[in-house]
Parts: structure tokens; sequence; C-alpha cells
């Protein structure tokens, strides 16, 4: 068991003001009164719950050794196929993975990602880092990226013929220049990425100077290339509205548990607990989180959890 406080290595690497609630606070009180509808709503009735899993994969994140890597694909190459084995005989289904996948890892990896993803394991996605780049230098780099897996078969819709077509997370929660100028530097990246063939961006949430106003939706954005962050907002996705104008953009969970145990941050405790979604930190597997997320995603009777996994299972 877990002692807690538990240190903010482990947990909380930035204090509360850091998190920066003055961009995503606001939204997040205004919305309290849906949450608490969603949650009386819910009382007593049955919720279907999908739990959707962005995993940021990056086998080479703190390898202690240069065969470490291959160890973890091939780890997920033999045990992930048997865990889904397991589960269509007790359930008769099985999850679906994906793997957003950073090229910076390496393309040594793409063989067995691609296999796994033939194989029916889930599916292979774009996680992209980069930094002081052009709409040119970007554009360029990302069209050699996508040739690059799509020689293994990856980032395609089928068709006849098969179109690129592929899911994108942003390192460091960059997309569209939200840092204005830090680790990305390219206003206008979500029009390059639709021309590209990107059909939705999964970055958000950060909890940081990256965060965007608007938070836990499902939504479209208009680009606008003469700022930064254009999907600071944008128009709700709406059942039986197929033409809204923009960018696709799918935000995980949002929340602040009151309940959670105290969290020791830099010369301060806090009884409270951020959350942006990510599953690789000490607070996220305590079931206290869960009612967080369903409250932060309810549509309608059905509940979207679109939780974010940092590092390479």
């Amino acid at each position: 068991m877990r002692n807690w406080p538990v240190p903010a290595e482990q947990v909380a690497r930035l204090t509360m003001p850091e998190r920066r609630p003055d961009l995503w606070l606001p939204s997040y009180v205004l919305g309290a009164p849906s949450r608490l509808r969603a949650r009386r709503a819910g009382a007593g009735r049955l919720t279907h719950v999908f739990f959707l899993i962005c995993d940021h994969f990056e086998p080479r994140h703190h390898a202690a050794s240069d065969a470490q890597p291959f160890e973890r694909v091939a780890t997920w190459r033999r045990e992930y196929p048997a865990f889904q084995a397991r589960c269509r005989e007790r359930f008769g289904h099985a999850p679906r993975h994906t793997w957003f996948y950073p090229p910076h890892h390496g393309a040594e990896h793409l063989p067995a990602l691609a296999d796994m993803a033939y194989e029916g394991g889930g599916e292979v996605e774009l996680h992209y880092h980069h930094s002081d780049d052009t709409a040119a230098t970007l554009t360029r780099d990302l069209a050699r990226t996508i040739a690059l897996y799509q020689r293994h078969g990856l980032l395609f819709e089928a068709g006849d013929p098969p179109r690129t077509a592929f899911g994108f997370v942003h390192g460091d929660w960059t997309l569209d220049n939200a840092r204005n100028g830090v680790r990305c530097g390219v206003n206008g990246e979500l029009s390059i990425l639709r021309r590209l063939g990107c059909w939705g961006d999964f970055t958000m949430p950060s909890g940081n100077d990256a965060q965007t106003r608007k938070i836990n939706s499902i939504y479209y954005a208009v680009d606008d290339p003469s700022r930064h962050k254009s999907h600071d907002g944008g128009v709700d996705a709406a059942v039986g509205r197929a033409d809204t104008p923009g960018f696709f953009l799918m935000q995980g969970p949002l929340s602040i548990n009151w309940r959670a145990p105290k969290i020791r941050c830099p010369n301060e405790y806090w009884s409270i607990a951020f959350g942006n979604g990510i599953l690789a930190k000490g607070l996220c597997g305590r079931p206290t989180i869960l009612g967080r997320w369903e409250t932060a995603r309810r549509i309608r009777n059905c509940s979207i959890f679109w939780p974010r996994n940092s590092l390479v299972s």
C-alpha cells in the first residue's frame, strides 16, 4: 500500500498556481450546475461507460538500457493478445488499445506495433513533438513521418484506394503553438494537420499554460493562423450535426477531486487533487477519481472517459 501523503515527484510536480487555474477554473465553476444535473439524472439509472485510452506510447522513456525499449515492446507484443483472449473468454469481447507513437522513439518499433494493430489489438496513431518550426518545416517533416508510418501500413483509413487518416496528440500539449513559441512555434497548425489527413486531436487537457479555456468537451475549432491556440474555444459536437466547420477535438476529463488524500507539493499541502486524466500518476488508480470523470464527460446517458497514459506501460 502507498503511504499518504505522497511526494510531489510521484503525483503533483506543479503547484496549484502553476496549474494555471486562471485558464480553466472559470469554465469548471460555470460547469458545476450541469455536473450536478448529470449526477442527479444518473442516480438509479443504468449508465453505459466507455473508457478510451490515449496512450502516449514512448518505449524509450527513462529506459535503463538500450535493450529496455525493445523489451517493453516485446512485452506488449506477447502479453496484450493473451490479455485480450482472457477477456473474450470471460466477457465475450476484448478491449482495443490505441498507441499514439512518436517518431523520435524510433522506427524500429513500427513493425511490432503494426502487427498488433492488424491482429486486432487496436490502432496506431501519431504522437508528435517538435519545436521552433515554421509552417513549411512542420508540413515537410510531418509528411515525411506519415510516409514512414505508412510504409508499415499505418495511418490509413480503409477504402479503395485507402486514404491517409490519423488521430493526433501534440507533444508537451502545445498544439497550435499553445504556449506562444515554446515547443511548437506554428500558428495555424490545425489547418496543417487537416490538410495532411488528421481527423482529430486528443491532446487536452494539460493543466498548465498550454491549457485551453474550453474543458471537458468534444468540439470543433476554427483555425486562425494569425493567433496561437485557436482551439481555446469552439462549437460543441452534436448528434445529427455532421457539417460543423472546423477541426475536431476530443478532450479528456479535467477535474478536481475534493475527497482526495493530501498531496505534498513544494512547501505546502493540498487536500484536493487536480486531475488531467493521466493514468500514470499515483492518485489516478483510486476509485474516488471515477465519479469526477463521469460527471466531467457525461453525454446524455452515456459516459465517455478519455484518460491519458503519459508513459509506456
